[in-house]
């Protein structure tokens, strides 16, 4: 049902009841003029706006003779609808409904990698990387990715230390070979160099002495003071005074690390006794 209001009377609104303006249902739209505001000159009251009500929506307004556009209704359809909420009509038209697309992976011989060639890189990948360990117990030679904990002959069980790289047991049985040559001499083909800290020498030459024999006999290596195996730090007392020594690993100049620590050629030795207090 449409009713039009056009004879609202200053002080008075259209949902004040009377015959003539029956109070709307669903709807309430009120124009108050106040009568203390001054009319024109010519002693008539302004043009109220006209008011278009329908099932309690504003459909139009109609003032001074200009009429604004109706407000779209809600069963109207409009030209351009997405997926849950209307599009404008340009845009549905130029760029058509939105859709979702799903997009197909190409299998990797599409993308140029053969998956064949791949396994086969990987493979090749580990295999070089596979060390050869040796077994402390057994002394037996055996290759794996990475570093093991059980020996495939003799089943011990172990750490690193346990299970040392090749290259590790040789420079081990070569730092051996150092101690013992304190005493006997160095061995064929070893460069190496003996220092002793001021700690040490303030000490006496009777005490220096002794620490290089209990060096070349110690034994008592263990996962505390040799955790890799390769037997180049330990710790011990001698006369009742607490010692260190350490066999660092040198290029020929003795400016930087060996770049190959197992080759007696390209290594020098250096073995240092000193204090805990000067480590």
């Amino acid at each position: 049902m449409c009713a039009v209001h056009d004879d609202l009377k200053p002080g008075q609104g259209i949902d004040r009841a009377s015959p003539a303006h029956p109070r709307p249902d669903t709807f309430s739209l009120r124009f108050v003029r106040h009568a203390s505001l001054r009319l024109p000159v010519n002693g008539q009251a302004p043009r109220v706006p006209r008011v278009v009500v329908q099932a309690g929506r504003v459909l139009a307004l109609r003032a001074a003779g200009r009429t604004s556009p109706a407000l779209p209704s809600h069963d109207s359809q409009p030209q351009g609808r997405g997926q849950g909420c209307a599009l404008p009509a340009l845009l549905s038209e130029r760029h058509g409904p939105f859709r979702k697309q799903s997009r197909k992976v190409r299998p990797l011989a599409e993308r140029g990698k053969d998956p064949t060639a791949v396994a086969e890189k990987e493979t090749t990948m580990l295999a070089e990387t596979k060390l050869t360990y040796v077994c402390a117990a057994c002394s037996h030679r055996f290759d794996a990715s990475e570093q093991p904990w059980q020996c495939p002959k003799c089943r011990a069980v172990g750490k690193a230390r346990d299970f040392p790289t090749v290259e590790t047991a040789t420079i081990a049985n070569q730092n051996d070979q150092l101690r013992l040559g304190l005493l006997g001499g160095m061995p064929k083909g070893m460069k190496a160099q003996v220092l002793v800290t001021p700690g040490i020498n303030a000490k006496g030459p009777a005490f220096v002495s002794l620490c290089l024999l209990s060096i070349s006999m110690f034994k008592d290596f263990s996962e505390d003071n040799d955790p890799w195996g390769d037997r180049g730090f330990a710790a011990l007392t001698v006369d009742d005074t607490r010692i260190y020594f350490k066999i660092d690993l040198y290029d020929e100049a003795c400016e930087y690390g060996s770049s190959e620590p197992a080759n007696l050629d390209r290594t020098t030795r250096v073995m240092t006794v000193l204090l805990p207090s000067e480590y």
